[in-house]
């Protein structure tokens, strides 16, 4: 597990996250993140899966079967101060607004010839 959680943590790092962007991201707390990279806690699939998708790795590579580190995609997934206040906002409102506001962001992207 030492593997997995020093690759998790080198990711965060290389990224320039804080711990607490990531747990976010997640959808978790952060002491449950910090466990994912001490090492104390086993990482549940579903959340392998969005870190494979936030770093933009494959799951061998963070599990250590892979030692190759290929990227798809360049992209800066860091988050500013407003964009987490929006997260944490989101979160905390009742699901039928959440899916409200989801379809309100669709509208804009796609009137504005971006695709969601």
């Amino acid at each position: 597990m030492r593997v997995i959680s020093e690759r998790i943590k080198n990711l965060r790092l290389e990224k320039g996250l804080t711990q607490k962007q990531v747990a976010m991201y997640l959808n978790i707390a952060p002491n449950s993140f910090q466990g994912y990279e001490s090492g104390r806690t086993g990482i549940v699939y579903d959340n392998l899966i969005k870190l494979c998708r936030l770093f933009d790795v494959s799951a061998d590579y963070i599990l250590g079967i892979s030692d190759v580190l290929t990227r798809a995609n360049n992209g800066d997934v860091s988050l500013n101060d407003d964009e987490i206040a929006l997260i944490e906002a989101y979160k905390k409102l009742p699901r039928d607004y959440q899916f409200e506001i989801k379809g309100y962001i669709n509208g804009i992207l796609k009137s504005s010839g971006i695709s969601p």
